[in-house]
């Protein structure tokens, strides 16, 4: 909801400023509010098209999939096994050259890797070269010096921090994790995001501003805008009462 009114503000304040710059060159109330209108609706589509662009970038791709690590672990925490491990062992071979087998751990990424399950899979493989063991969750150092005394097969630890830094190199290596669809906004529910206690002060804030530019410049759209803010933070300090049913 912050970003939604942080987004209104520096929209109105975008209109304010080219209101002010064909008021200035045209001397005309209602053709600077059409231009400045059509100009703000312009700006903001050129920048959505930017954003679009932008966001499709590599180095923009990196970054969302180092913020979504935990989304991704635990993607292939809940991919079945055989299809968790294929996408595994692309992954690693894309980034390490070499012959070795691949054999994956599916735990919750808050969890820690149990010593009795590593050594499951290290029997699983005995007579092999070298074993690259994948976890879903994290590795601690007990786990580390117990894969490293291991031989026949030799023990490789990849844990869920390693699998998100090798799929921000490789973005393309892992599939990503299904977005999950939002539910129908009711109106009882778009109202309790908007008039929230969080957001009281922020609306203060702007409500006050907002009067600030209306002293400064006589329009009254923004005084509209304070006293919309100013009523939407009131409206946010009313604790809703205790719902008769739980469910």
């Amino acid at each position: 909801m912050g970003k939604k009114i942080d987004g209104f503000v520096l929209t109105l304040a975008l209109a304010g400023a080219y209101y002010f710059f064909f008021r200035g060159a045209f001397e005309s109330r209602a053709l600077s509010l059409a231009l400045s209108l059509l100009c703000c609706g312009m700006t903001r589509r050129l920048l959505r098209r930017l954003w679009a662009r932008a966001s499709r970038s590599r180095f923009l791709a990196r970054r969302r999939i180092r913020k979504s690590a935990g989304s991704i672990s635990m993607h292939l925490a809940c991919l079945p096994r055989e299809e968790a491990i294929g996408q595994l062992e692309g992954l690693l071979k894309s980034c390490y050259e070499g012959d070795y087998a691949v054999d994956l751990i599916q735990s919750p990424p808050s969890a820690a890797l149990d010593q009795s399950r590593l050594f499951e899979v290290w029997k699983r493989h005995r007579g092999e070269d070298r074993l690259a063991v994948c976890a879903t969750c994290t590795c601690e150092p007990s786990c580390r010096m117990m894969a490293s005394g291991l031989r026949q097969p030799r023990i490789a630890l990849v844990d869920a921090q390693m699998i998100s830094q090798l799929a921000a190199a490789n973005p393309g290596a892992i599939s990503p994790p299904p977005e999950s669809r939002r539910a129908p906004r009711r109106l009882r529910h778009a109202l309790a995001l908007l008039v929230n206690r969080k957001n009281a002060p922020r609306c203060l804030l702007f409500s006050v501003a907002m009067l600030a530019m209306f002293v400064f410049s006589a329009n009254y759209c923004y005084l509209i805008s304070s006293m919309a803010l100013l009523f939407l933070a009131l409206a946010s300090l009313h604790r809703a009462p205790r719902p008769s049913k739980l469910f």
